[in-house]
């Protein structure tokens, strides 16, 4: 009987010792970071990003009328905040939708300049539309057309911080 009850001891002592080490354990690894509960994706990782811009459907930068940001600028921001986004948005330019590729192709102008004209050249002979939103107003575009405010910065502003170039107007393009 005393050998069991040394047993006992001897296993309540391993696993007392164990939950121990657990429960420090779980408190020694990284927390994420606070998710904020009325716009999660302000905290979305770069992985999440690149999901968002590589299924894009609409092309939007800056605030709606109501002020919200599309996913796909919240997506390009996750994107633009890794050490590796050169790449990433080089990956996502290869996989993406079209709106995907003009977010990727805003990527590489502003993390890999060198890199925008050679990724910019197929976009400019596409003859496809394109599904842009300014404010609360969709439309369908040539994508030549954002590819060229693209390149002249008209989109800087909203992930550098210089302001952006003057638009470049161009007369309407008959159908």
């Amino acid at each position: 009987m005393k050998g069991a009850v040394s047993i006992w001891l001897l296993l309540f002592a391993v696993l007392a010792l164990s939950a121990t080490s657990c429960e420090s354990r779980r408190h020694s690894q990284k927390m994420p970071p606070p998710v904020d509960p009325l716009e999660p994706e302000k905290s979305w990782s770069s992985e999440e990003g690149m999901e968002h811009l590589i299924a894009a459907r609409r092309f939007a930068f800056g605030a709606n009328t109501d002020g919200m940001i599309s996913d796909g600028e919240y997506g390009f921001r996750a994107v633009l905040k890794n050490p590796e986004a050169p790449t990433l948005f080089k990956t996502a330019y290869a996989q993406a939708t079209a709106e995907g590729q003009l977010y990727a192709l805003c990527g590489i102008r502003a993390t890999d300049r060198s890199s925008f004209d050679d990724y910019a050249a197929p976009l400019r002979s596409e003859t496809r539309d394109v599904t842009t939103i300014s404010g609360r107003i969709a439309t369908n575009e040539p994508i030549t057309s954002v590819v060229q405010r693209i390149a002249s910065g008209g989109y800087d502003q909203y992930f550098t911080n210089r302001p952006a170039a003057p638009a470049v107007e161009h007369p309407p393009t008959a159908r």
